[in-house]
C-alpha cells in the first residue's frame, strides 16, 4: 500500500496573506488511513488539514515543505493526472461496493 501525494498547485490557500501552493497527500484505499495518519505524524502536518467530508475523498492537504517531506518519508510522489486516475478509481469501487452491499 502507498500513500501518495499529489503535484503542488494554488488550490486557494493563502498563508500570511500570501496566496500558497497546496498539494493533496491521500491513500487508495480507506482501509489504510491509519498509514495516512502515520505519515502525516512523522511530517508534522495538523490533523487539522485532514478532510473526510462526504462526496470527497480523504485526504490531507499539504503546504510548504510538507510535499517534500512526505516523499522523504515513503509517499509516492504523481502529477495530477495520475492522482486524478486513482481518486477516481476509489470512488468508482465505492459506488460499486454500495450498489451491490
Amino acid at each position: 500500500m502507498a500513500v501518495y501525494v499529489d503535484k503542488s498547485e494554488h488550490h486557494g490557500y493563502v498563508i500570511d496573506g500570501v496566496p500558497t501552493k497546496s498539494c493533496h497527500m491521500f491513500v487508495a484505499e480507506e482501509n489504510n488511513l491509519g498509514k495516512l495518519h502515520v505519515l502525516a505524524d512523522r511530517i508534522g502536518a495538523s490533523y487539522s488539514m485532514f478532510k473526510d467530508k462526504p462526496r470527497e475523498f480523504p485526504h490531507y492537504d499539504l503546504v510548504g515543505a510538507e510535499r517534500s517531506e512526505a516523499i522523504q518519508e515513503g509517499a509516492a510522489g504523481l502529477e495530477r493526472r495520475q492522482a486524478r486516475e486513482i481518486i477516481n478509481e476509489r470512488r468508482n469501487a465505492d459506488i460499486l461496493g454500495k450498489e451491490h452491499g
